[in-house]
């Protein structure tokens, strides 16, 4: 199987995102597990996206001068939802609140994905070369699979919800090798950073 660039891999992910928005939102009060259940599942793939994303796609555009003011929006936009999801989490399922939380919750996930999908794309897809968006899939991949256990594991998550909306893709990222630690990433990072000002 072919590893998917980095917009082939965040496509797939927000596919999965819109899938769970619309169980949260169609899940009725009366079955207040069902809603929990699609809000976690949801929170889950939201943070581990948005983690391995901000690493594989945001941090690369913010080192050029033509993707700050797009990465900045997308940053911000991360931390709104982070909110939207902290707020939902304080509300009993069961309650109309819940619901209209849910479905503003659902809306600005959609919103950010289309935005992302129609503008940040494009602005990045200029910047980076084709070797890069391969490279930065891969490395979005595993990061991903790897932030999505993480998570479960520090919220007290069963094991098996973070892995059951793994695309074939995110599969096989699970069994590759570990990625560079983090210190090394970050060497990488300032030294590119550092070349491209001399």
């Amino acid at each position: 199987m072919t590893t998917p660039d980095i917009y082939q891999a965040l496509r797939e992910s927000h596919e999965i995102q819109r899938a769970w928005c619309t169980r949260l939102t169609r899940t009725r009060a009366t079955n207040p597990q069902g809603r929990r259940d699609a809000f976690l599942t949801l929170k889950l793939e939201l943070a581990a996206h948005a983690a391995a994303e901000e690493r594989f796609l945001y941090a690369p555009m913010l080192m050029d001068d033509r993707g700050i003011d797009s990465a900045r929006h997308a940053l911000a936009e991360h931390h709104d939802l982070d909110e939207l999801v902290a707020a939902l989490g304080q509300l009993a399922p069961e309650g109309e609140a819940w619901g209209e939380k849910a479905r503003e919750l659902a809306h600005e996930v959609r919103h950010h994905l289309e935005e992302e999908e129609r503008g940040f794309f494009q602005v990045s897809g200029k910047i980076l070369t084709a070797a890069q968006k391969q490279r930065l899939g891969a490395q979005y991949l595993r990061n991903y699979a790897q932030m999505k256990k993480k998570y479960a594991a520090d919220w007290g998550y069963a094991a098996e919800r973070a892995t059951q909306t793994d695309t074939p893709a995110v599969g096989a990222a699970r069994k590759t090798v570990a990625p560079v630690p983090a210190k090394a990433r970050v060497a990488r990072v300032v030294s590119a950073a550092g070349r491209r000002r001399r």
